[in-house]
C-alpha cells in the first residue's frame, strides 16, 4: 500500500469542502479527509506543499475529439487518454466525427473495444445522420444496442427539422441523449468570425448570433414536442442562455455546455487576423 499523501494549504473546489479557502487535505487508502486545525498528519505520510494549487473532483469531458479511427497520425485513443489523465480528467465521451464517422453499431463497437484498454473510462457517441450529412438517419437503434450513450452530428447542425424530430423520437424510446450543434447555415454561411465591429474592420464575413440563437430555439422546441432529452453544445450568446432557461422552466429536459475559450475570449482577441482564435461557433 502506498503512503498517505498530505496536501498542505491546497485550494479546494468541491461541495464536500467543509470551508472555503486553502486547507490541509489527506489522501489515504482511496479516501479524502480534510484535516482540522491542530490535527496531526499520520506518521510516514508524504507531504506536498500545495499553496496556489487547486484540488477538485475528477473532471468528465462530455465533448472529447479523439482522431481514431482515420487520423491515428494525429492522435490515438491511447494518447488522448494519456493527455486527459495529465489534465485531471477521469472520463471522456468520444465524439463521432472520425473518418469514417461513427454512424453504425459496428463502428461504435470497434471504438469501444479499443477504448477498453485506455487509461480511463470512455463512453462513445454515435451520429444522428449517416456520415453526419444530415440526409438520412444513422443506425440509432443498433448504435444504442452496441453501447452508444449519445447521438450527435457534432460540428454539423441537422438542417432538416423532420430528420431531427425523428431522431428525437427514436432516442426518447431508447433513453438516448441527443446533442446538437445549433446553427442556421443560411445565416452563418461562409462566415469566419463574429459579425460585428472587428469583422467589419478586418473585412471578414461575419457570423451573426442569430444563426446560433434561432437554432437553439428550434431544436429545443422540437425536443419539447417529442418529450425528449436534448443537450445544446457550446452555447456562446446571452440570448441563447435565456432561451435555454425559459424552456427549462417549462419542464423541457434540456442541458447545455460552454467551452473555456468562449468564456475567456471575445472577437477583440482576433487582433490582426490571428487564426488561433478562429473557432466555430465564433
Amino acid at each position: 500500500m502506498s503512503a498517505p499523501i498530505l496536501l498542505q494549504q491546497v485550494t479546494v473546489i468541491s461541495p464536500a469542502s467543509p470551508q472555503p479557502g486553502p486547507a490541509d487535505v489527506l489522501l489515504e487508502a482511496g479516501k479524502v479527509r480534510f484535516l482540522k486545525n491542530g490535527d496531526a498528519a499520520p506518521k510516514g505520510c508524504r507531504i506536498l506543499p500545495a499553496a496556489g494549487k487547486v484540488l477538485l473532483p475528477g473532471l468528465f469531458d462530455l465533448h472529447a475529439h479523439l482522431r481514431e479511427p482515420g487520423r491515428e497520425d494525429a492522435e490515438t485513443i491511447a494518447s488522448g487518454a494519456a493527455a486527459a489523465v495529465n489534465g485531471g480528467f477521469t472520463g471522456l465521451l468520444l465524439m463521432p466525427d472520425t473518418n469514417p464517422a461513427l454512424d453504425n453499431g459496428g463502428m461504435v463497437q470497434s471504438v469501444l473495444d479499443i477504448a477498453r484498454s485506455a487509461a480511463i473510462p470512455m463512453k462513445v457517441a454515435g451520429c444522428i445522420s449517416r456520415r453526419r450529412a444530415g440526409e438520412e438517419l444513422a443506425e440509432i437503434g443498433d448504435m444504442c444496442e452496441r453501447g452508444a450513450v449519445m447521438i450527435t452530428d457534432d460540428g454539423e447542425s441537422v438542417s432538416n427539422p423532420l430528420l431531427l424530430r425523428r431522431a428525437l423520437q427514436y432516442s426518447r424510446d431508447l433513453a438516448l441523449l441527443v446533442a446538437v450543434h445549433c446553427d442556421v447555415k443560411e445565416l452563418s454561411g461562409s462566415g469566419a468570425m463574429h459579425d460585428g465591429r472587428v469583422s467589419y474592420r478586418l473585412g471578414l464575413t461575419g457570423i451573426h448570433p442569430c444563426a446560433e440563437e434561432i437554432g437553439i430555439a428550434r431544436d429545443i422546441r422540437l425536443a419539447q414536442s417529442c418529450r425528449s432529452r436534448i443537450h445544446i453544445k457550446h452555447v456562446t450568446t446571452a440570448r441563447g442562455v435565456d432561451t435555454i432557461r425559459r424552456y427549462k422552466r417549462e419542464g423541457v429536459q434540456v442541458s447545455a455546455e460552454v467551452t473555456p475559450h468562449h468564456l475567456i475570449f471575445t472577437d477583440e482577441d482576433v487582433g490582426d487576423y490571428d487564426t488561433n482564435f478562429k473557432v466555430k461557433p465564433p
